[in-house]
């Protein structure tokens, strides 16, 4: 089969040899029955035995079957079958099993069975038939070879260049090599029929990408082991690439060896085995789900061991305090949860408090305490100031039951009696017991919940769960008796800021301490009058949470796909989509005494189908809960097991606790709630009880409370809590950015290093935050400005100059936990090198223009000579490294380029940015320039602007790194606008994540408009100066410029980009230099400034301070920003703000943003 996506993603063809279509599955059918004609009929007579987890067994299987039929008797088998193979594939192997077959699973895995195997051919004299390594068995597999040649031949499709075998056994890819011959002219994998010329390791993301790849182009399903092969296709396509500038004429052949022959437990291609710790009567019932003995984590751990589980997914909180996934992490086995230290957030009530204060993320206040008087006085206390109530809370683990609502004196003195024991201060009834005391807050509860690999996160829809024992929160609290999802609590923009504010920063402050982890993170909030506030947090999948949820996952989401990618650091905000408009419902069923006390006996349970009709598919278990489903209504199994004795009918008894869970789905609440209800009466145990009124609260009574709430909240909006932010840079560009920082809500001071004068010292005032100079760091070194900045609780930094953000400085702060709006190193290279630039547009089809890339003067010039014997012909030359904005010549000669080249290349004018160059076609039409924020995945542009680069009026002279611009230019169209951001920035955007170096940060992208679309000029990874100083001024001063960034780093732009407004006017910067740049010129020249008019800023670049004296202190001093309803309004007042400037010698452009009135 031949795929045009792999062709395309490769840049060769691609050509697959589909052995997972065999009737067994798998290639091993061809060796097996090899094996099998080479066999003697003595042989055949004394029986075969072998060991296998699947493929092989059945290729022996139905090999042995045509075999028999030919010979007109049975040949009898033994095979031995690893326990940990999973359950279609063992009951694939007794589907083909007639008498005298014999199937023996061993619990001790695939090398015990082999040994089993191999001691039973001896002492029962019977055939061994291995799975690999056996010269039979390798001719019959080298027919795959043959048959592909044939194959090829027959389609006229020629000789392949190079063959892609995956290598287990070695059977397979041994046989290929007996019987293929390559092209002596290509790079092959095999030099010759016994050896192996190179191989190519790939990772296990490599893997699943390529099974998915697989899944999405043919529709069908190939093992890991399979896609091994197609995974390695695109190194070896590259290495063709790279030796012989391979094209698509270039033919490689890839070997699927091997197909999932059956998806009974979910379409999911990556799950082969999921054990279950300890499991229930349901999660036994599940295809390809296991139970296991449950003792301790240790147990769990040697179990998953040997079974090779290869990803843990922890849902119990005292596992993940007991320290089980730095345990599992010891000895490699990926973990979903956090480690012990990170598990603190949920397991100790005081750290998360205290984590709380540390990010800005709003909580009750609290005391924390170890002793009885402490605690009593502090009670009493809050009571005395007219406080009604107080919250006493267990600091550990306690279910949710170590929770106590105090209202009198005399309550407070029983409840800490009964805590405490009553005992003096210090000497508490168990070490180290605390007690938390915190603030009722009245309000309406729910929570929201996101899986995250440690940086970006997906959110799960809000839910709501119902935690006391009886109906209308009364009683004692519980694990949870019910719940609902979505809850009608959170609106749409509630839930939005709550993801951005609460989730964003909780995330990002786990990164600073070193914290983070792949995992699952849930926030209790309650919506008060004064705005939502952050209860506790639960990380991991909660219980009845979880069951509500499960079902509203869109079908064709592989949720062990988003776990993996969760995992190996692949989440994005759309990793999870859920159902719309679907709600579901679910009702625990308890025992009597629960949660006081737990039952003695155990009880038998009776479970009858739901009166719903069926449901179409069955969903994966979750350790202590599983299913028996119909279409709208789920029985979750909770605490149930089969009796040790089986009697003649299958008996479900239970021990107490919380039993089972139902669960409604519908279209909406009401009717999800009496599905769940309806599907109660299906379930029936001694002393059952459950709360009645799940779902009802918020139909009733609740729903006016809450939409008054939400319109409270609504109209104060939650914003990412104030924190400081750093600017590093010293142009105008960084001031800029200081000053529109400043006026963002979550901002509360601006730092900015090194800076210049007109950031040295700008205090608060009106609502903005303050500005001044970045002090106390050791050096200018990267680590020393981290460690400063993380010292400080510096919440943000912003990095301006292109040489800092290609150096990699994102990964100095990110190492210490600072979030910071610049793209990493591997990212930056769009700029770094221009070379690296071109390459990677043409590899991903990005227009640009036609060009040559040289690091050799003589062969650059030579070029030069060619490309100009067309009269008309003209050409850019470019320095392949940062030049300040400057490294870009625009000869207009042959005998000019020469002299340019001579000048970059043998000279040094651009230092070592010039030891290479790109030489590149003059493109036609109109250039602007486009500011777009990306965290990766998601991007926004700002107004587009148009730069005004030489030095003179009319374009004339050397270039600068900028003399003006205005923006938004009014050529423009919207149409123009989407063009660029289909044929340019998504495709830049996605290839970088493809590569492995996703973009977050701001992308400036120089677009050249031509006749025949807009294409590329050059990328630059990082603000424009002096398109900044305008930008900002077109930023609505609503707009948290701040949060904006902050989205960036964190994968949530998405949620945010609604928010960010832009003015609909026009805005102007002109640029005034000293007098002899961008050559020589001459510094500490004193300047003066006046007040400018209204909507005119004047931003420093350029200056410095001393002795109270404005100086200058560069070649580009001061850029004079306005802000106009029209382009000429802005202009004009643009030009009125450059009159309040003086100093010796400044020189500015006169005709800056006339070519844009000129388009009007």
């Amino acid at each position: 089969m031949v795929s045009r996506t792999c062709n395309h993603l490769a840049g060769v063809t691609i050509i697959l040899k589909c052995e997972n279509l065999q009737l067994s599955g798998s290639f091993k059918y061809r060796g097996a029955l090899n094996k099998l004609l080479r066999l003697s009929p003595e042989q055949l007579d004394r029986g075969l035995v072998t060991y296998s987890t699947g493929n092989h067994a059945l290729a022996l299987l139905m090999a042995t079957e045509q075999m028999s039929k030919v010979r007109g008797q049975t040949i009898p088998i033994q095979i031995y079958v690893p326990s940990s193979a999973s359950n279609d594939k063992i009951s694939a192997i007794k589907s083909y099993c007639t008498s005298p077959t014999t199937v023996v699973l061993q619990e001790n895995g695939l090398d015990w069975c082999a040994k089993e195997a191999m001691e039973t051919c001896k002492s029962m004299r019977m055939t061994f038939v291995p799975p690999a390594n056996d010269s039979d068995i390798i001719l019959g597999q080298a027919t795959a070879a043959a048959e592909f040649q044939d194959q090829l031949a027959a389609d006229h499709l020629g000789e392949l260049d190079a063959i892609v075998v995956p290598c287990g056994g070695g059977s397979l890819l041994s046989g290929y090599g007996q019987r293929t011959t390559l092209s002596p002219t290509s790079w092959a994998i095999l030099r010759d029929q016994t050896n192996l010329q190179d191989s190519v390791v790939v990772t296990e993301a490599q893997i699943r990408k390529s099974m998915s790849l697989y899944h999405g182009e043919f529709g069908g399903i190939i093992e890991p082991s399979s896609a091994v092969a197609m995974a390695a296709c695109f190194e070896v396509a590259q290495r063709q690439v790279a030796i012989h500038n391979a094209t698509t004429a270039t033919k490689i052949g890839v070997i699927l060896s091997g197909g999932e022959y059956s998806i009974l437990a979910g379409w999911s291609p990556l799950v082969e085995l999921i054990v279950v710790c300890p499991g229930n009567v349901a999660t036994e019932e599940l295809t390809k789900t296991k139970n296991c003995k449950y003792e301790s984590v240790e147990q769990a751990l040697s179990v998953s061991k040997s079974r090779n589980i290869n990803l843990a997914v922890f849902t119990n909180e005292a596992d993940l305090a007991a320290g089980a996934v730095d345990l599992f992490s010891q000895e490699g086995i990926p973990c979903i949860g956090p480690p012990k230290k990170a598990s603190l957030l949920e397991t100790s009530k005081v750290f998360a408090k205290r984590f709380m204060s540390k990010n800005n993320i709003p909580t009750a206040t609290y005391g924390h305490f170890s002793c009885y008087e402490e605690s009593l006085l502090f009670i009493e206390d809050q009571l005395a100031q007219g406080r009604r109530k107080v919250v006493l809370k267990h600091t550990g683990i306690g279910a949710r039951q170590g929770v106590f609502v105090i209202e009198t004196l005399e309550e407070a003195k029983q409840t800490l009696v009964a805590e405490f024991g009553g005992q003096p201060c210090g000497t508490s009834r168990q070490p180290d017991f605390d007690i938390l005391i915190e603030e009722f807050l009245e309000g309406r509860e729910f929570t929201i919940m996101a899986l995250t690999d440690g940086r970006n996160f997906t959110m799960f829809p809000p839910y709501l769960d119902f935690k006391t024992r009886k109906e209308n929160n009364q009683g004692p609290m519980t694990g949870g008796m019910g719940c609902v999802c979505p809850t009608i609590r959170c609106t749409e923009s509630m839930f939005q800021a709550l993801a951005q504010g609460f989730m964003a920063r909780t995330i990002a402050g786990l990164g600073k301490e070193g914290l983070d982890f792949p995992g699952f993170i849930a926030i209790d909030v309650i919506l008060t009058h004064d705005g939502p506030i952050a209860i506790e947090y639960d990380l991991r999948l909660g219980d009845p949470e979880t069951q509500a949820s499960m079902p509203l996952i869109q079908p064709d989401l592989d949720l062990a796909k988003v776990l993996a990618q969760c995992h190996s650091d692949q989440i994005s905000l759309s990793s999870l989509l859920f159902q719309k408009d679907r709600f579901a419902a679910v009702v625990v069923a308890v025992t009597k005494k629960y949660p006081l006390e737990s039952e003695t006996q155990p009880l038998h349970v009776n479970l009858t189908t739901p009166t719903q009709k069926g449901m179409s598919s069955g969903l994966t278990g979750y350790f202590d809960i599983a299913i028996d489903s119909s279409e709208d209504t789920i029985i979750y199994h909770s605490h149930t097991f089969h009796p040790s004795v089986q009697p003649s009918q299958p008996v479900v008894q239970a021990r107490g606790g919380r039993v089972l869970s139902v669960c409604g789905i519908g279209n909406n609440l009401d009717v999800a709630a009496q599905r769940a209800y309806s599907g109660m009466e299906a379930v029936k145990f001694e002393g059952m009880e459950y709360r009645t009124d799940i779902g009802c609260v918020l139909l009733a009574l609740d729903l006016t409370q809450t939409a008054a709430l939400a319109d409270a909240c609504e109209r104060r909006p939650y914003q990412c809590p104030a924190h400081p932010v750093l600017v590093i840079g010293k142009g105008a560009r960084e001031h800029a950015l200081a000053w529109q920082l400043s006026r963002a809500r979550s901002v509360k001071h601006v730092f900015v290093f090194p800076g210049n004068a007109g950031t040295h010292e700008v205090a608060a005032s009106n609502g903005t935050a303050g500005i001044s100079a970045f002090e106390g760091a050791s050096s200018s070194e990267y680590h020393d400005l981290a460690k400063r900045a993380k010292d400080i609780g510096i919440g943000l930094v912003v990095v301006g100059p292109d040489d800092d953000v290609v150096n990699g400085i994102e990964e100095s702060f990110r190492k210490v936990g600072v979030s910071c709006f610049a793209p990493s190193r591997e990212a930056a290279e769009l700029e770094g090198s221009k070379v690296f630039a071109k390459e990677f547009m043409n590899k991903f089809g990005i227009p640009t223009a036609h060009h040559g890339s040289f690091d050799n003067l003589e062969a650059a010039s030579a070029y030069v000579r060619h490309v100009f014997t067309d009269k008309d012909h003209r050409i850019v030359i470019k320095a392949d490294g940062l030049a300040a904005g400057k490294g870009v010549v625009l000869p207009e000669t042959p005998e000019e380029a020469l002299e340019d080249l001579r000048s970059i290349m043998s000279d040094g004018k651009f230092s070592t940015a010039g030891s290479s160059v790109v030489i590149e076609e003059y493109m036609d039409g109109y250039e602007i320039s486009i500011l777009t924020f990306s965290d990766g995945k998601t991007f926004f542009s700002l107004p587009p602007g148009q730069d005004h680069k030489r030095i003179l009026e009319g374009n004339k002279g050397p270039n600068t790194g900028g003399m003006g611009v205005y923006s938004p230019v009014p050529m423009v169209t919207p149409d123009v606008l989407q063009k660029i951001d289909e044929v340019i920035l998504k495709p830049t955007f996605d290839a970088l994540a493809k590569e492995g170096r996703p973009f977050c940060g701001l992308l400036f992208t120089g677009v050249m408009v031509t006749k025949s679309g807009p294409k590329v000029i050059e990328y630059n990874v990082r603000f424009g100066d002096p398109e900044t100083q305008s930008s900002m001024l077109l930023v609505h001063e609503d707009t948290d410029l701040a949060s904006v960034m902050l989205s960036c780093t964190n994968g949530t732009l998405a949620q945010v980009k609604n928010s960010i407004r832009i003015k609909s006017g026009f805005a102007c910067n002109v640029v005034i230099a000293s007098g002899g740049y961008p050559g020589d010129y001459k510094t500490g020249k004193v300047a003066t400034l006046s007040s400018p008019p209204e909507g005119v800023v004047i931003f420093h670049a350029g200056t410095r301070k001393e002795d109270r004296l404005l100086k200058t202190a560069g070649g580009r001093v001061f850029s004079v920003a306005a802000y106009g309803d029209t382009l000429e309004e802005a202009r004009r007042k643009a030009y009125m703000g450059v009159d309040c400037v003086s100093f010796e010698d400044m020189v500015y452009r006169k005709d800056i943003a006339l070519g844009g009135l000129a388009m009007y």
